[in-house]
């Protein structure tokens, strides 16, 4: 059985290869902000997940306890009461084999675990239609479009995309069914908070 779970990325041996994974051409071109990400940088994001550890999350995603193949971001705001998550693959092994499904579902369950009453809201360039068509397909409708400035200045579409638990609630136990059917024997862990 293929066991997927989470860890805090601050607890554990991932914090500097982060930035490596991050600034992959493969990641970034599918980012909002599409700098490279100095040293310096990834100091003070670390410092800041630190600091703002009940706001600002992320974590690690394993296969089997072991292999690293994602990385999920959650910021929680508490006062307009929704949670924004953030993922990407880390591996290219990993991508396009449902593994996005995987924390997309794990991501759902851990913002209406933390925040039922509220909402999940993610920003996502127009570009990516393929995080677009899976977020959609998980119940997640169009906000708003917005325009985002990303690292290199330029002005980029993007669409802001929400689901609250009701939505999810309608489209959880189709989309585990589809998980389990395609990767046969599967555990998906909690997102620890």
């Amino acid at each position: 059985m293929n066991t997927i779970s989470f860890e805090n990325i601050l607890n554990t041996e991932y914090i500097s290869v982060m930035r490596k994974w991050r600034n992959q051409d493969f990641v970034r071109r599918n980012m909002t902000n599409q700098d490279i990400i100095s040293e310096e940088e990834h100091i003070k994001y670390i410092q800041m997940l630190k600091e703002e550890s009940d706001v600002r999350k992320v974590y690690v995603a394993l296969k089997n306890n072991v292999i690293p193949f994602a990385v999920v971001n959650f910021i929680i705001n508490r006062q307009e009461h929704y949670i924004e998550p953030g993922m990407y693959i880390i591996n290219k092994d990993f991508l396009g084999k449902g593994y996005g499904q995987i924390v997309s579902y794990a991501r759902l369950e851990y913002i209406f675990k933390i925040m039922p009453d509220g909402e999940m809201r993610t920003t996502i360039l127009a570009s990516n239609n393929r995080n677009i068509a899976l977020q959609t397909q998980f119940g997640a409708i169009e906000h708003h479009k917005t325009k985002v400035i990303d690292g290199n200045g330029i002005m980029r579409e993007a669409s802001v995309l929400y689901l609250n638990k009701a939505m999810w609630e309608e489209k959880k136990v189709q989309i585990r069914s589809k998980i389990v059917r395609k990767f046969n024997s599967i555990k998906i862990c909690e997102i620890p908070y």
